[in-house]
């Protein structure tokens, strides 16, 4: 099949360069408020996990961050022009770059540098949690608060998770804002020197995505495979017990359901948080509220203020119409705090908005969702009605609203502030988040900020959506998200698919279409097409294209760069999932726009032309593939020359269709010409190279040059296998490919 493309080319950084870029600063992270260590071993011995990039200074192409005209391509690829950061600060050095100019990189390269050199020959510094070890997996949470009560089922727990029979199924259920994620935080940290694995996954997008976000990457899971969860759970089931699997914060949808059965093969214990009593978890540790002296003990340790004896009368009512309930009791403080309200004076306050949850004592509080639907329906919106009551005391300027408000569209898991927020809220620093911390109103721990679900619905429900300026901020903070979500590094949006939460969140905002909308759900396409969802991902680029078309009528022009973009990315779908003649029907289309807004030789028309190509090769019209992909190929060889990634993909797809025409010399011809510049663009050992290897392999069998093919399907065989498992389908591609040849040799 033809390689398809949808964005133009870059001077990329060669394979040399980035490895000096990388050592030059011993593997850390250039950024020097930043400084993690960006690569380390994966779970298989063999294999490293790299989480850096070599980022250009001056941007790889017009248009980008800090671009340069009067560097040469030579330049724009050489080490002068790199730093080395990790992915988080590579996509903020760019989404900012106004922030960042060329004079403050080079200082922090400087820096970098002046760093590890002054560090070689001394002992690292200690790592944080979240890492794979040769002997261990461990990926959980940072955890800085310490626990008040719970002793007994932290016990129970922690004996479960550590024995060495596996499988077991455990359930901590309770209503929102109990502490059901701070118990399980807290025990990971206990169980983690006691287990030989551990992975905690954010279930409030649904256990499958949760699993995909932490764990495919990591392990080399191929997506597209479709019974990649088996193949996963294989991999998993390598550790010995005891194992654990957290997963926070989950529900009780068919899906989750139909994923967790599936996770019966795996051979570890499943933690699971919920405010619903999940049927098929048969070991329920229910969280109840907390007994009144600890409620006490903590409400005074988030005051900042004394409390005398006579206050004590009143410290008891506020425990008391606060229901006993985690969250409230910490809110309260915190509130009191910021205001500096005197404990009478805080309950004068309170009583006067009707706040009251006292009956969540009087009966058994072990789930929200607990007792017939009626019942979970009452429990649910008394809570958060009563809740909503604080929020009249919150004390927040209108720039702190908006602020929450948008905080508040994010699925509940930790963002780093400096490296996430900062750049979707447009702050300038961490101070706003800060404040919003202390007031009660978001959660920390060290460098991350997180929204409590409870505190998320109130912001969602108290912040009219008429409040000044927010309507403009929801959309600026969408075109930040968008801007930095792009995969910038590599162009591969399977690196993306752990922000498809964020991402869907964002999307449910607008309820009216506009332009951004339609953006964030093209990107939300590419996301499933490069998880092998093209059924999915084709209504997605539908609904993208009617509201781009929707949009730009209103300026008489249907042929703008981002109808083309919609209509490209359509076709791909269709093309994708075998329905050429539609496929054929919105390449043309794109093709049409494309040339009117963008010209000729736009390297974008060149992709859309190279599409065309890959649609008459599957239709079998192989003199019309060969006349778009030699357009394809005459514009990008104007545009970049001779040793660019898209020359070689579009020489590639030409020595292909020759190949099936039985013009084998033709065919060779422009596989070795492919090669030769995919050598000089990513070095010998990338499996860009491995498969240009393979196709050539073939073609000479088809001639009969068997020792050439060995060869070729040898140094393929020898690349993949360096960078994939033995059951990746690219390794076993090769090596049915090799056994074959090998017959046809002993024949």
């Amino acid at each position: 099949m033809a390689e398809s493309n949808n964005s133009s080319g870059r001077d990329n950084f060669l394979e040399p360069v980035k490895r000096l870029l990388r050592e030059r600063v011993a593997q850390v992270c250039s950024n020097p408020d930043c400084n993690v260590v960006t690569q380390g071993p994966a779970a298989k011995a063999e294999k490293s996990v790299n989480l850096g990039v070599a980022a250009h200074i001056t941007a790889a192409s017009a248009n980008g961050p800090r671009y340069d005209a009067d560097l040469t391509p030579a330049q724009r690829r050489s080490y002068d022009n790199g730093i080395w950061l990790c992915q988080n600060c590579g996509k903020k050095v760019d989404a900012d770059d106004s922030a960042h100019s060329v004079a403050l990189l080079r200082d922090w390269k400087a820096q970098a540098e002046l760093r590890a050199k002054n560090k070689l020959g001394k002992p690292a510094d200690a790592l944080v949690v979240n890492t794979i070890t040769n002997d261990k997996l461990l990926i959980y949470p940072e955890q800085t608060v310490e626990l008040i009560g719970r002793g007994e089922t932290m016990a129970l727990l922690h004996e479960a998770i550590i024995k060495p029979q596996s499988g077991s199924h455990l359930l901590v259920n309770g209503m929102g804002g109990v502490g059901k994620t701070a118990i399980c935080k807290t025990l990971a940290h206990r169980c983690a020197s006691a287990v030989n694995a551990m992975v905690w996954l954010d279930g409030q997008a649904g256990v499958e995505q949760g699993l995909q976000n932490e764990l495919t990457g990591r392990l080399d899971i191929d997506l597209q495979q479709a019974d990649w969860l088996n193949a996963l759970i294989d991999k998993l089931n390598q550790t010995q017990p005891p194992a654990v699997l957290f997963i926070d914060n989950i529900d009780d949808s068919d899906a989750n359901r139909s994923t967790v059965s599936k996770l019966q093969k795996l051979h570890w214990h499943i933690v699971a948080t919920s405010r619903e009593q999940l049927s098929h978890f048969h070991h329920k540790y229910p969280i109840d509220v907390l007994p009144h002296e600890l409620c006490i003990e903590l409400f005074k340790r988030h005051y900042d203020m004394d409390v005398c004896d006579e206050d004590n009368p009143c410290l008891d009512e506020l425990i008391t119409l606060a229901g006993r309930h985690t969250l409230t009791v910490e809110l309260l403080a915190k509130i009191a705090s910021d205001g500096l309200l005197e404990l009478p004076e805080l309950l004068n306050q309170v009583q006067q908005t009707g706040f009251d949850l006292t009956s969540l004592t009087d009966t058994e509080a072990t789930a929200l969702h607990s007792g017939t639907e009626l019942q979970q329906q009452q429990r649910q919106h008394q809570l958060h009605q009563h809740l909503t009551k604080l929020f009249q005391l919150a004390n927040l300027s209108d720039d702190l609203q908006r602020l929450l408000r948008l905080i508040a569209v994010l699925p509940y898991q930790g963002y780093h502030g400096k490296q996430q927020l900062m750049t979707w809220l447009g702050l300038t620093s961490t101070t706003p988040l800060i404040t919003l911390v202390k007031k009660g109103w978001l959660q920390r721990d060290l460098h991350n900020f997180a929204m409590h679900p409870v505190v998320a619905f109130m912001a969602k429900q108290q912040i009219a959506p008429d409040l000044p300026e927010l309507a403009d901020e929801l959309t600026a903070f969408a075109d930040r998200f968008f801007d930095w979500l792009q995969p910038s590094t590599t162009g591969h949006w399977i690196e993306q698919v752990g922000y498809q939460p964020q991402l869907e969140a964002l999307i449910a905002e607008f309820n009216d279409d506009n332009k951004i909308k339609a953006l964030l759900l093209d990107n939300l396409g590419l996301m499933l097409k490069a998880k092998g969802m093209f059924a999915e991902a084709l209504p997605l680029y539908q609904q993208a294209l009617d509201i781009m078309l929707a949009v730009h009528s209103e300026y008489n022009s249907k042929n703008s760069p981002e109808v083309a973009t919609a209509r490209n990315n359509l076709a791909d779908a269709y093309y994708r999932i075998g329905q050429y003649e539609k496929a054929l029907g919105y390449f043309k289309l794109a093709l049409e726009s494309g040339i009117k807004e963008l010209k000729e030789d736009h390297p974008d028309v060149a992709a859309i032309r190279n599409n065309l190509g890959g649609v008459y090769d599957e239709l079998g019209q192989y003199d019309k593939a060969i006349e778009y992909y030699q357009l394809a190929l005459k514009s990008d060889l104007k545009t970049y020359g001779e040793d660019h990634l898209q020359v070689a993909i579009y020489r590639n797809n030409l020595a292909l269709t020759y190949d099936s025409l039985e013009q084998y010399d033709t065919a060779i011809e422009y596989f070795l010409l492919a090669l030769k510049s995919d050598l000089k663009t990513y070095g010998e050992n990338h499996p860009e190279v491995a498969r240009r290897r393979n196709n050539l392999a073939m073609t000479y069998v088809n001639l009969g040059q068997y020792s050439q093919a060995r060869e070729q399907y040898r140094l393929a065989c020898a690349c993949f296998e360096r960078f994939f498992e033995p059951d990746h389908h690219y390794v076993q591609m090769v090596k049915n490919n090799m056994a074959v040849l090998k017959e046809l040799m002993a024949d």
